[in-house]
């Protein structure tokens, strides 16, 4: 019985760290999008002539195009290194993963070869 139970308990924490994985995953991908807009806007700027705009909420303000290249590098900047945090954050939920999966899939064998 304390053999099941620790399965169960054991089966619980894979779910809670497959929910996590599915949240990470959800959440790099977001960042993955704000990096790629960022960078896309740089590259835009770079050419551009005109006035440029920033957006602020829902209204566009007129800006030097020096703050606009210095505001998105440091967002990228900060993007870069939040996507290298949660790739971290990734690889140590999966290998808690893979550890809890086979020591499952241990207990389990064991409980069949003793029946």
């Amino acid at each position: 019985m304390t053999e099941k139970i620790n399965i169960e308990a054991e089966i619980s924490r894979l779910q809670v760290l497959e929910q996590s994985l599915k949240g990470m995953e959800m959440q790099k991908q977001n960042v993955q999008l704000q990096l790629f807009e960022s960078e896309n806007s740089l590259k835009e700027l770079d050419g551009y002539e005109g006035k440029p705009f920033k957006i602020v909420g829902p209204v566009m303000i007129e800006s030097k195009k020096d703050d606009l290249v210095k505001d998105l590098k440091d967002k990228i900047e900060l993007l870069k290194v939040r996507s290298e945090s949660m790739n971290k954050q990734e690889s140590s939920l999966k290998k808690q993963f893979e550890e809890i999966q086979a020591k499952i899939m241990e207990n389990i064998n064991q409980s069949q070869k003793n029946n």
